[in-house]
């Protein structure tokens, strides 16, 4: 870590239990965000401005009117053009120590394998669309790399961690099978500022994981209820009749 790079990160350097070792780890790491949408807005800028050595951006689409009310890496000007080169105008320049990856491509069944692979010390689920959820999970868990998931609809949020070591409970030990006919926001609605809140949730435990400090959501299901302001944090166990990771 050069002069500059231990004044930009003074302020986690001075904290006790992080220092600068766990700083070094951030800097030497790698992560791939799937989807830059509300949660990846809350994400990206605190993820680069942390000093993660790599990010590479996942997400296909154009920027819409309808995104502006809970996606604010976007502006009115933005519409039409792509979020990934949108979304990299404005997060090039937090700091440079982060490469930053765009990549513009959904993620299916056949391309997974190639692009999210093991060099990855993380991966970060921002999507709202559960088939992908479900297979981003089981590829993660098969392939020993961390994943954080988070969801938001109407007023409620959640968050959780996977990680098949230690003997963790995989997603399916949660809910075996993703649901079949489920709301989206775009049928019920979101609460824009709940949106924020779980991504930058978010991007405080993808910095705690990468660099090796405090207690994670490997074994919980965080909850939030934005109009109550009610949280409940659930513990998760394995499901010893899981028809995935009892197979792994």
């Amino acid at each position: 870590m050069n002069k500059e790079s231990e004044k930009l990160f003074s302020r986690h350097i001075l904290l006790k239990g992080f220092g600068g070792g766990a700083q070094e780890r951030l800097l030497s790491s790698k992560v791939c965000i799937i989807g830059c949408g509300g949660l990846g807005c809350g994400v990206l800028p605190y993820i680069i401005a942390a000093g993660v050595g790599e990010v590479v951006i996942i997400d296909q689409g154009g920027v819409e009117l309808s995104n502006l009310q809970r996606q604010p890496l976007y502006r009115v000007d933005d519409i039409g053009v792509e979020k990934v080169d949108a979304a990299m105008s404005r997060l090039s320049g937090i700091n440079n120590s982060t490469s930053i990856i765009p990549l513009q491509i959904f993620i299916t069944p056949d391309n997974i394998g190639s692009i999210i692979t093991s060099n990855f010390d993380l991966v970060i689920d921002c999507t709202d669309n559960f088939d992908v959820r479900y297979l981003l999970a089981d590829h993660c868990w098969s392939n020993g790399i961390p994943l954080l998931s988070a969801a938001v609809l109407e007023f409620v949020g959640h968050i959780l961690a996977l990680s098949n070591k230690n003997n963790n409970p995989c997603l399916r030990c949660l809910v075996s099978e993703p649901p079949v006919g489920y709301n989206k926001a775009s049928d019920v609605g979101v609460f824009g500022p709940a949106v924020g809140v779980m991504g930058t949730l978010q991007a405080v435990e993808a910095v705690k994981m990468l660099a090796g400090i405090g207690d994670g959501l490997e074994r919980e299901f965080l909850s939030i209820d934005f109009l109550s302001m009610r949280v409940h944090k659930m513990s998760r166990e394995v499901d010893t009749g899981c028809k995935f990771c009892s197979k792994s």
